[in-house]
């Protein structure tokens, strides 16, 4: 009993070194005492973290926002250059094939991830990559008007198949392999013997680009969907026109035959899927429902379903025999381009502009899990052979592998669609806002994760969020030139407050709640009367955008900084609005911070640069100067908090790429020390924080928010 005990403890733990090693492999090629710093990062509930935790204790404790358990992501393909369009697994799930914007096909060991081969000789974008039957073949198709077959075990070019005159979209071999077919915008099918590289026959019959082309199982018939609203039906073998399907009143964008061939399913921008008998051509249904255009259709594999991705945000199960709706799968937040059902018929995979994919129960529809981790569209998917595995491809320039065996939706703290773009605590560290491109604030419960509030009334995207003082009120600012107030217990709004003529880019409270100030792109800082919510004056003087805005502690005075133009830092009377004093500074953007913020610095504001330089500027003698930080790595712009005499900052890493989190601990003015406390994992790409409470929240690039607990490094 004690050794199977032993055995499992074992197996764990060497699962979740492979789990831990695979996701932050990049921070620990950098030294191995950065090992401890992805291990703060390691999932809460797994046996890795765990023993960590019990031999050395965690100095940086994620509260929410972060899995507890390993997702389902198990690799990063990073390599391509430009965004990638297409994803596909070879038929034994060795390997998996990309094809990118960057004009290159990437080959990639299917089970771990790692990198095989770069396929180059294509002089455009490849749109797509198909893998042949047995696998020994690899097909490309590119913009540059070309198809090129590869071997895939040695990753070398066979040979370029030429004949088409406009970009080649789509392409497919026979189920055999003794054919390879391929799609154009030139209006034209071509048909191609795979041993020869010979041209067997240009279809022409179609008065529109061709962008989709599928072979039926048993390589006799093909069929082909075109932007003349056309789907065709051909001899697989001689290339003779079969049928022609006419119906679809827009551009058909996809289609698909059932395993037996017996139907065929066509999806199309006038919203509509129609089914067809798959050998004589004839109509079967029209499935009405999707209200935008349908981008991608797949049967099940039993044939008894049909799937269809739409711009309306949704993927739609419907049953083949009658054409009715079996469910309606919600969960995207933006258009869906892809879907595909596993081999056994159990999963479906969604890919979407949201940046997402989903995977959904193939016979139901229920929702699985949100696979997060891109940072762009998610153009592709696929599924390997036997179902175990996902591959995703995206425009952030990766391909990323999934375990499509885990089952469970993410508990990670995300509501917002977009880049989080501020966040802020409340004094009291009970609450947590932040401030999205979506739109949206959102209002978080910082002790349980709970979405408290939801506030909806920005026209355009919001770039600054702070509490008042003493906590009652929470203040946004948004690119639609306006700053909003709301109520921080309910979250409903307050006031709207109107004047600037550009986008208010910060926003701040004085330290007694009485004041508010606005910063803008409209070259102007604009005071506000809290109570009464009027504007007390207009602060005109910068010759540029406004970035930064920051009360003195006594609330008489206010600084702001502007960049580029002007490069500086100007100080204004609050009461009156009078322009006091203006200093240079050599900083294209930065966070201006006031003036208890170092030890034995009274009435000294501080401007910190991306750079690391520290700009100090005194409000009574108008003296300014400046000092370097040593720093290896860059200062992510508005990403400072305070406490007491410690500044907090996220910063970045080009070479590798990584963000991480520093602390520097302010002596005096002329002496600091800086502690780096961690790199984060590649899979969470932060942006902005902010302190409270020993609290810091972080905003990611991606919607998220985490919160975590830093007492001990206090």
């Amino acid at each position: 009993m004690q050794c199977e005990t032993t055995k499992s403890i074992t197996q764990e733990m060497f699962y979740d070194g492979c789990r831990f090693i695979a996701l932050n492999i990049e921070i620990m090629k950098l030294s191995a005492g950065h090992v401890f710093s992805a291990l703060s990062f390691a999932r809460e509930d797994t046996r890795l973290f765990q023993t960590y935790k019990r031999l050395h204790g965690v100095k940086l404790e994620v509260i929410f926002g972060y899995e507890r358990t390993w997702d389902a992501m198990t690799s990063v393909m990073s390599g391509h250059d430009k965004g990638v369009n297409f994803v596909t697994f070879s038929s034994d799930g060795s390997k998996l094939a990309s094809a990118s914007l960057d004009t290159t096909v990437r080959l990639w060991n299917g089970q771990t991830g790692s990198e095989i081969a770069v396929l180059q000789g294509h002089s455009g974008n490849v749109s797509s990559v198909v893998f042949s039957t047995d696998g020994s073949k690899l097909a490309s198709a590119s913009w540059d008007n070309t198809v090129r077959l590869w071997d895939s075990h040695a990753g070398s070019e066979i040979t370029i198949l030429r004949g088409h005159t406009g970009m080649v979209w789509s392409i497919v071999f026979s189920t055999d392999d003794s054919k390879l077919v391929s799609a154009s915008f030139d209006n034209t099918i071509r048909l191609w013997n795979i041993e020869t590289g010979s041209e067997i026959a240009v279809l022409q019959e179609h008065l529109g680009m061709v962008q989709s082309v599928v072979f039926s199982t048993d390589g006799l018939t093909l069929a082909s969907a075109s932007s003349d609203q056309m789907v065709r039906l051909w001899n697989g073998k001689t290339g003779s026109e079969i049928a022609i399907l006419k119906g679809h009143s827009d551009r058909v964008c996809s289609v698909a035959f059932s395993i037996d061939g017996s139907k065929l399913a066509s999806a199309s921008s006038d919203k509509t899927v129609r089914l067809w008998d798959g050998k004589t051509g004839s109509p079967i249904a029209v499935l009405q429902g999707h209200s935008d255009s349908v981008w991608s259709v797949v049967f099940s594999t039993d044939g008894s379903k049909i799937a269809s991705a739409s711009s309306d945000n949704t993927v739609r199960l419907w049953n083949s025999q009658t054409g009715s709706k079996i469910a309606v799968l919600q969960g995207h937040s933006d258009k869906v381009w892809s879907v595909v059902y596993s081999s056994d018929g159990s999963k479906l995979a969604s890919a979407s502009s949201d940046k997402t994919v989903r995977l959904w129960n193939g016979q139901t529809g229920s929702e699985i899990a949100i696979l997060q981790g891109h940072s762009e569209l998610v153009s592709s998917v696929a599924f390997s052979s036997d179902g175990s595995k996902l591959a995703s491809a995206s425009l952030d320039k990766t391909v990323r592998l999934w375990d499509s065996q885990i089952s469970r939706k993410s508990t990670i703290l995300q509501g917002h669609l977009d880049r989080v773009w501020s966040v802020a605590l409340s004094p009291d560290g009970s609450k947590l806002a932040s401030a999205s491109l979506d739109k949206t604030v959102r209002l978080w419960d910082s002790q349980t994760g709970r979405d408290i509030a939801v506030l909806k009334g920005h026209s355009d995207e919001i770039l600054s969020v702070v509490f008042s003082p003493n906590g009652l009120i929470l203040a946004s600012a948004s690119s639609d030139n306006t700053v909003q107030l709301w109520d921080s217990e309910t979250g409903s709004e307050i006031a709207i407050l109107q004047g600037h003529l550009g986008k208010v880019l910060s926003v701040v409270f004085s330290t007694d709640s009485l004041k508010l100030a606005s910063a803008s792109s409209d070259h102007t800082v604009r005071l506000w009367n809290s109570h009464t919510w009027s504007e007390i004056a207009v602060l005109k003087g910068h010759l540029d955008s406004v970035w930064s805005v920051v009360f003195l502690t006594d609330g008489s005075k206010l600084a702001s900084a502007s960049s580029n133009l002007e490069m500086t830092v100007r100080l204004w009377d609050s009461h009156t609005g009078i322009q006091l004093a203006t200093f240079q500074h050599s900083a294209h953007t930065g966070t201006l911070i006031s003036d208890t913020f170092i030890p034995g610095n009274s009435k000294k504001n501080l401007l910190v640069s991306e750079s690391g330089i520290l700009y100090f500027f005194d409000c009574l003698d108008e003296l300014s100067y400046e000092m370097t930080m040593d720093l290896e790595a860059v200062i992510l712009s508005s990403s400072i908090a305070v406490h007491s005499n410690m500044l907090f900052s996220l910063v970045h890493r080009h070479q590798p790429s990584l963000n991480g989190l520093i602390s520097v601990k302010f002596h005096n003015v002329c002496k600091w020390e800086i502690k780096h406390l961690c790199w984060f994992p590649p899979n969470l790409p932060v942006s902005k924080l902010a302190f409270s409470h020993s609290q810091l929240a972080i905003g990611c690039k991606n919607g998220q928010v985490i919160l975590l607990n830093i007492a001990a490094l206090l």
